[in-house]
């Protein structure tokens, strides 16, 4: 739903339907794939603790009128300044660099694509919108934190998509077992 390092944002639909109604997604991250199917049984698990505490706000306290308040950001803004809860910010810190392994706090030149206004991140405003036209799709989603493999042994439609072998070392959290 959100922009995350490694996330499948771009190439989503080249993967199959779920076999189940339940889908497990043992590395949660952005969760594209779920985000795919929102209708079903879904089951995040996460052990980096920013995104299980992002994805435990955005199931159960956002609001879409907190989503759509602040969602205009400018090169060299800060997230910081906004007042906002911790979650709040690391979702604007997720969308405002796209691509990041970890929240940001100041919006990017290249972050941004230049619209009406100089300077204006535009794709956020768009994404936080997306994402809260969203929430209400997401209300019975599960998360979990935790390692992957404390995960029982559940029928499902398993998204199995862990950190990169190579390149995983931009990852807050990247040791894993292959």
């Amino acid at each position: 739903m959100f922009s995350y390092y490694g996330s499948k944002s771009k190439i989503i639909k080249h993967y199959p339907r779920p076999m189940y109604e339940m889908i497990i997604e043992p590395f949660a991250g952005a969760a594209w794939y779920s985000a795919t199917y929102p209708e079903k049984k879904i089951v995040l698990n996460e052990k980096y603790e920013t995104l299980y505490r992002l994805w435990n706000w955005l199931i159960k306290e956002a609001t879409r009128e907190e989503l759509l308040v602040n969602r205009n950001f400018y090169v060299g803004e800060r997230v910081d300044g906004l007042g906002l809860c911790q979650e709040h910010k690391d979702l604007i810190g997720f969308c405002i660099n796209r691509g990041s392994s970890s929240p940001r706090n100041v919006v990017q030149r290249w972050s941004c694509q230049v619209q009406s206004k100089p300077d204006w991140a535009s794709t956020t405003f768009h994404k936080l919108g997306e994402i809260a036209d969203n929430l209400e799709k997401i209300r019975h989603w599960e998360v979990r934190l935790g390692d992957y493999s404390d995960l029982e042994n559940t029928e499902a439609t398993w998204f199995i998509d862990p950190p990169y072998q190579f390149g995983g070392e931009h990852y807050v959290e990247n040791k894993i077992d292959y």
